[in-house]
């Protein structure tokens, strides 16, 4: 296909044509104008009305003047019928030059369409799902990742033999080659195999089959997009899994200092964290959050490394300059953790996870809906957690008092809608049902 300057310098050489044709149509007007005034004149004449008129007398003009005037109307005629052969010509490139930005469209559109279910499913959902809309998409009876094993799309019975035949050495052959390949006949079927490449590695191929009609370049050509999408998903993926790797490593390593200072810190943070995590999925929070909702739960009170270690074991009230310090362990978790490279809304939930709605909070005072939502939620499972733990200056709580004690403060001191969500993953936690959740973000969670 030619390109859009091409064809806008074709249009515009017919219009430009077109423009001289008219300007020449005047002037064959105005010639049959004066030519009807000089054969007025010869009739005027011939009556006997005025004098000699010097053109029609003269011989070149009575010769010349016809032939030239049937010579400009003749040259017309002829580029009348070109410019009508450029008309259809720009005509048909530009139905094509449509035609090709429909394709386009469409195959963006539909490789959009992947990115999207690629972004919001796990590894080995965001495969399948790509074969099942592959399937949708190019009229194809099957659809195969081929790797060290081998994802079929449908799996059932219903795929014939022949065609897994096909799809396995054509899978083989676009290995070998590297490249895209397609084949078969109306005996075994038709298949399209592209290879895909993780971390600029083969690693795998799609491919599709179907037993009625060969792929189009234009399903070769969308199919290369959506393979390019999946490779880069997959990728993506995988380098998310290993920065989460790296992450629980840190998380591990920073709550084993903080235990050897605070024994009792690790059931703790575990406690509040699998509270608070099953509260964000009550209160539907998108899969990211809850991670760094995670994530600060086991951070919590990783500042209490920078609190002396007289502070933290005194065994008695604390003093107000003490109590101070221990409540600088907040700023000191926030700088901690930004240090660590954690997101911002991870340093800001360890920051603010004392705060309160009526301002009594620390470190800033803050109030309301200016305290960070994952906060809310931090604090008031912390609170929890805290209140049914025993304390050397008190025993702990029963979880119903505990409960009860955060209701008689919600919507003062503690998030109505949060503690809401608290008493309803307590109340499913005894009766053994788990926070209703995607199944894909309840897994990811576990493993972060």
């Amino acid at each position: 296909m030619e390109g859009p300057t091409v064809n806008d310098a074709r249009v515009d050489s017919v219009i430009r044509r077109e423009r001289q044709l008219h300007a020449l149509s005047y002037v064959v007007i105005l010639a049959l104008t004066g030519m009807a005034g000089v054969l007025a004149s010869a009739i005027l004449k011939g009556l006997g009305v005025g004098s000699s008129i010097w053109l029609i007398d003269n011989y070149y003009f009575r010769v010349l003047f016809p032939g030239l005037l049937v010579g400009v109307v003749l040259y017309m005629i002829d580029q009348h019928r070109r410019l009508q052969t450029q008309l259809n010509t720009a005509h048909e490139e530009l139905a094509n030059a449509k035609s090709d930005l429909e394709a386009t469209v469409a195959r963006l559109a539909f490789a959009y369409d992947v990115a999207q279910a690629i972004a919001s499913l796990t590894a080995g959902n965001a495969t399948r799902k790509t074969l099942e809309m592959a399937l949708d998409r190019f009229g194809a009876d099957a659809a195969a990742i081929v790797a060290d094993d081998v994802l079929m799309v449908p799996d059932d019975d219903s795929i014939p033999q022949a065609a897994t035949a096909r799809i396995m050495s054509s899978a083989v052959e676009a290995v070998r080659s590297g490249e895209p390949m397609s084949s078969g006949d109306a005996a075994s079927g038709y298949v399209l195999a592209i290879p895909l490449r993780i971390g600029g590695k083969l690693q795998s191929v799609i491919a599709l089959w179907k037993d009625d009609a060969p792929f189009s370049e234009e399903d070769a050509r969308t199919l290369a997009l959506v393979s390019r999408v999946l490779e880069l998903g997959l990728e993506n993926r995988a380098l998310f899994e290993q920065a989460n790797e790296r992450l629980r490593g840190l998380v591990s390593t920073l709550a084993t200092l903080v235990a050897e200072r605070v024994p009792e810190y690790r059931a703790h943070a575990q406690s509040v964290s699998d509270l608070a995590v099953n509260v964000g999925l009550v209160l539907g929070l998108p899969r990211d959050e809850v991670a760094a909702l995670r994530a600060a739960a086991q951070l919590l009170d990783v500042g209490m490394l920078e609190v002396p270690a007289d502070i933290v074991a005194a065994p008695r009230a604390l003093t107000p300059s003490e109590r101070d310090v221990v409540q600088s362990h907040t700023i000191a978790g926030e700088r901690l953790v930004r240090e660590a490279g954690f997101s911002g809304e991870v340093c800001a939930a360890v920051r603010s996870h004392h705060e309160r709605l009526d301002g009594s909070g620390y470190p800033d005072g803050l109030r309301g809906e200016a305290i960070p939502l994952l906060a809310r939620i931090l604090g008031a499972c912390d609170t929890y957690v805290a209140l049914t733990s025993p304390r050397p200056h008190r025993p702990a709580m029963r979880p119903a008092d505990a409960m009860s004690a955060l209701l008689s403060e919600a919507g003062a001191r503690f998030d109505a809608r949060v503690v809401a969500a608290l008493r309803q993953v307590l109340g499913m936690a005894q009766a053994g049902v788990a926070p209703e959740g995607p199944a894909e973000d309840a897994s990811l969670l576990r493993a972060i």
